[in-house]
């Protein structure tokens, strides 16, 4: 079917603290939107697709009556990336990053906060 989610895992439209460091570089962004398997975010270059990188993020969780970040680090690499439109105001990349090294309780992390924050909005 034309249009349907090929995803597994769902994914939330949220700004969430990212770095990806590549190539010995380190880019400070935000998401653009997260799932417990990858992010879409803005990056200021492009990055080669496959290239394999390493994130740090911060989720935020409920310990108790506080919400506190959660800081993240995992492995991944670059799916895609979306050239800037002559359109746009900026002259950055959209980039799709698939993580492939993360902890099973990272991963859960991330799964609890996006089902949260979804549920949130229903």
């Amino acid at each position: 079917m034309q249009g349907q989610e090929k995803r597994k895992d769902p994914r939330l439209n949220k700004r969430l603290p990212f770095e990806i460091g590549c190539h010995y570089v380190v880019i400070s962004t935000q998401t653009k939107n997260i799932s417990s398997s990858g992010a879409y975010c803005y990056v200021d270059r492009a990055l080669p697709i496959m290239s394999r990188v390493k994130i740090a993020m911060s989720v935020p969780v409920k310990k108790k009556s506080r919400i506190l970040p959660k800081h993240i680090t995992c492995e991944g690499v670059v799916l895609r990336y979306d050239p800037p439109q002559k359109d746009d105001n900026n002259n950055g990349w959209n980039t799709a990053v698939m993580f492939t090294r993360i902890s099973k309780a990272n991963k859960a992390v991330i799964a609890e906060y996006v089902k949260n924050q979804l549920t949130k909005l229903t």
